[in-house]
């Protein structure tokens, strides 16, 4: 997982050099800017509300994976069955997309097209609550084809039937050889179905699906800064003492060792936070008025 840096601590110096009226400026002009902002994504997100993040899956070679996937991976013995409608490439069968090895891989026997959308359906021995699907193509000397480019993510609440109702849907941008993560809003599923919209090639290949549950203090971290830049901390834990709640929260997470280095960014931006407005203070002597 990659470290997180701050973007900005270096601009500390500068805005303390700023005038008191200038910064109230400054600030109004940014609120200004930040309600057309928050309008234009709240309008967005009304359009795009079950669009599905879609990022690199950092911790696959790293060395908390197998503790992590303890406490998040859903268990392959949970799988029952997996299915697809294009049936297989001689010898790729679909069990090597579950089959926990990124070195073997199902590829379709029948090619995306106007008229044909290759599925995958995964059926649970029970109900489960899952909000991310790890997910990628063959890994071998066709490294990337196949790959989901563009898909959709239904579930159903039974074992059989064509009642699917859709949960979520994303493309991918970046490398076709990624291993990537899906994640969407928590969803319960009986069977996911997992739809080819887009393949690399146009012929759907996977060398794994992963299915994993919530972490909600991964979660927590994430909302930590206001926005990538990691500039700002965000309004949710905007003192020390919600950035002291969160640090105890999280030191019995498994990568709690990652974590701690965004808790730390965050307190040094309060604290110079806190220092700026400090030396902006300014005091004036009360004269007594005759």
């Amino acid at each position: 997982m990659h470290k997180r840096k701050i973007a900005a601590l270096t601009m500390a110096a500068i805005i303390t050099n700023f005038s008191a009226s200038t910064i109230g400026v400054l600030a109004h002009e940014l609120g200004d800017n930040n309600v057309v902002q928050n309008i234009s994504d709240k309008n967005n997100q009304d359009i795009q509300s079950n669009q599905a993040k879609v990022s690199k899956f950092n911790l696959l070679n790293s060395s908390y994976l197998e503790e992590y996937n303890k406490s998040f991976k859903l268990d392959n013995s949970k799988i029952i069955s997996i299915t697809n409608n294009g049936g297989n490439y001689p010898s790729s069968v679909i069990t090597k997309a579950i089959d926990e090895d990124f070195s073997t891989h199902w590829e379709t026997n029948k090619v995306n097209s106007s008229s044909f959308e290759n599925e995958v359906i995964i059926t649970l021995d029970e109900i489960t609550s899952l909000n991310r699907i790890v997910y990628g193509a063959r890994q071998d000397s066709a490294k990337g084809k196949g790959f989901a480019q563009e898909f959709e993510i239904y579930s159903s609440l039974t074992d059989d039937g064509d009642d699917f109702t859709v949960v979520s849907h994303g493309k991918y941008s970046g490398s076709t050889s990624d291993i990537v993560e899906i994640k969407f809003d928590k969803a319960e599923f009986k069977r996911i179905k997992f739809k080819f919209k887009k393949a690399n090639q146009n012929w759907a290949s996977a060398s794994e699906f992963m299915l994993y549950k919530e972490d909600e203090l991964a979660d927590k971290i994430n909302r930590l800064f206001a926005d990538s830049t990691m500039s700002v901390v965000s309004d949710e834990f905007n003192t020390i003492e919600k950035i002291e709640a969160l640090e105890n929260e999280i030191k019995n997470h498994v990568l709690y060792n990652e974590f701690k280095e965004d808790i730390e960014n965050a307190k040094i931006l309060l604290k110079e936070e806190n220092n700026i407005e400090s030396q902006n203070a300014q005091i004036q002597k009360f004269e007594k008025v005759n």
